[in-house]
C-alpha cells in the first residue's frame, strides 16, 4: 500500500544497530528498524504501545523503535500462535504509529506516541494513520486474506465477519460518547477561570450527566478527571481526547476515498497509497509544526478542506440517523 517492505534482520546482516530484530525498507532504501515484542509475560506492561529506542537525528538517520503488544503466547514454543481479532487490530494500529515514525523525514525532535515526548508529526494527525489502518481489518476481503478459524484452515464465514462489523458499530456508539465526554471535560477544565464557583468534580458530573447517562459515574469516581490530567499535563499533549476524536473523523474521511475507487482495484489503491504516504507519512523537516499543515495535507489527499462534520464516520458505523447515537 505504501511501497514499504519489511525484512527480518540477521546478526550478520544488521546495518547500524546490532540489536535490531527487523527492518523496514522502502524503494530499496533502508529507513529504519523496529523491535516487535508481541507476547505478554510477567513484569511486562499489559498495554499496547509504540516507542523509540533511537531517535532520528542528523547523525543517526535510521531510527530504532519498538512495538509492545499483549498477545497470549503459545503453550509450548514449537506451537503456532492463534492471534485474536482484537490483538490483530492492535497490531495494525501500532504499526500505523511505527510507519509514521519510520517514514517522517523530520529530524528536529524525537519521539512517537506512548513515550510521553514530543511527536514528529502534528498532534492533530498522530492518530490518523493508526486508525486508518484499523479500517482495513473490518473489510471482508482483507480479513479473509489474513485469517482463518482457530485450530483449522477453514476460512472465516461471512456471517461471522458481519457480526464483527456489528460489534464494532455497537462499541463505537459508546466510544464516541466517552470521547465526547472526555473532550468536553478537557475544554471545560482548561478554560475554567479561577473565579468560577463550581468545582472540577461538579464540572465532571455535569458533563457525565450530559454524555454518559447510560453509564453514570459515582460522584466519588474521579478517574475521568485523572485521565484528563494525565493526558494534558503529564504527556504535554493538550486536549488529547479531542485530538483523538478529530483523528477518528479524518481517518474515516480518508478511508472513504479508498472505498470509492473500490478496494479490489489494486492499481488505483496502490496509487492512492502512494498519495496518502506523501500527504500523511512523508513529513519533511520543519513542516510538522506548521499551523496550517494538517489542513493542506488533508486537502492534498482528499481534494477538499477539512470539515467540522463527522458524517462520514457516523455513516461508516451505522450512526448517521439523528437519534441513533443516543439509543
Amino acid at each position: 500500500l505504501f511501497h514499504v517492505y519489511e525484512e527480518e534482520e540477521k546478526e550478520d546482516t544488521q546495518q547500524e544497530n546490532q540489536d535490531d530484530s527487523s527492518t523496514s525498507s522502502s524503494s530499496s532504501s533502508y529507513v529504519g528498524s523496529f523491535y516487535l515484542d508481541p507476547y505478554r509475560r510477567p513484569l511486562k506492561q499489559y498495554r499496547n504501545f509504540t516507542g523509540t529506542l533511537l531517535e532520528r537525528t542528523e547523525t543517526t538517520p535510521h531510527p530504532l523503535l519498538y512495538m509492545n503488544l499483549t498477545i497470549r503466547p503459545p503453550v509450548w514454543d514449537h506451537m503456532p500462535t492463534d492471534i485474536s481479532f482484537d490483538d490483530t487490530l492492535a497490531l495494525f494500529h501500532e504499526f500505523g504509529h511505527c510507519l509514521q515514525f519510520l517514514l517522517t523525514k523530520d529530524t528536529v525532535h524525537g519521539a512517537v506516541d506512548a513515550t510521553e515526548q514530543q511527536v514528529l508529526v502534528p498532534m492533530d494527525v498522530e492518530e490518523v494513520v493508526p486508525q486508518f489502518m484499523e479500517h482495513w481489518l473490518y473489510e471482508e476481503s482483507v480479513l479473509q486474506s489474513l485469517a482463518h478459524l482457530s485450530q483449522s484452515s477453514t476460512s472465516i464465514p461471512s456471517e461471522l465477519i458481519t457480526k464483527l462489523q456489528q460489534r464494532r458499530s455497537r462499541q463505537k456508539k459508546y466510544e464516541i460518547l466517552e470521547r465526547i465526554f472526555l473532550s468536553e471535560l478537557e475544554f471545560a477544565i482548561l478554560s475554567a477561570s479561577s473565579s468560577e464557583d463550581e468545582s472540577i468534580v461538579g464540572i465532571q458530573k455535569q458533563m457525565a450527566d450530559t454524555y454518559m447517562s447510560h453509564n453514570p459515574f459515582p460522584k466519588s469516581d474521579i478517574s475521568p478527571l485523572m485521565d484528563v490530567m494525565t493526558n494534558n499535563l503529564v504527556t504535554g499533549k493538550p486536549v488529547g481526547h479531542y485530538r483523538y476524536l478529530w483523528s477518528d473523523v479524518m481517518s474515516a474521511d480518508i478511508f472513504h476515498v479508498f472505498t470509492q475507487v473500490g478496494l479490489s482495484n489494486e492499481n488505483e489503491i496502490k496509487q492512492l497509497g502512494r498519495k496518502f504516504r506523501h500527504a500523511f507519512l512523508d513529513f519533511s523537516p520543519g513542516t510538522a509544526a506548521a499551523a496550517d499543515n494538517v489542513d493542506s495535507r488533508f486537502h492534498e489527499f482528499c481534494g477538499r478542506d477539512t470539515q467540522m462534520s463527522a458524517q462520514t464516520m457516523l455513516q461508516m458505523h451505522g450512526l448517521s440517523k439523528k437519534n441513533e447515537i443516543s439509543k
